[in-house]
């Protein structure tokens, strides 16, 4: 009996250091958590930040297009394909670019 109640009461005087840990351990897991998420915003941002609010190559309204473009009349027309509707008013090459 006097061996479980010493374990008990060391347990109890360690209570207090393993809720701070843990709250610690929370508390990092959050800052990882927002620090991720800060670090992707900044990285889809990046285009806009350095070279201003204009679409670049990635524009996902093209690429539908460009599938599109495939589907409807196959690889060799699509190598071949110069699109007026983008890069207004010179247009592009698509299938060499």
């Amino acid at each position: 009996g006097l061996r479980s109640v010493g374990m008990s009461s060391l347990s109890m005087l360690l209570l207090p250091f393993r809720m701070g840990l843990v709250a610690t351990l929370l508390v990092v897991q959050l800052f990882v958590v927002v620090w991720f998420l800060y670090a992707a915003y900044d990285i889809r941002m990046y285009s806009i930040h350095e070279y201003g609010m204009i679409i670049h190559e990635f524009d996902p309204w093209f690429n539908y297009r460009a599938a599109e473009y495939l589907c409807e009349h196959g690889l060799s027309k699509f190598f071949k394909w110069y699109d007026y509707m983008s890069w207004y008013p010179i247009g592009r090459p698509v299938g060499t670019t």
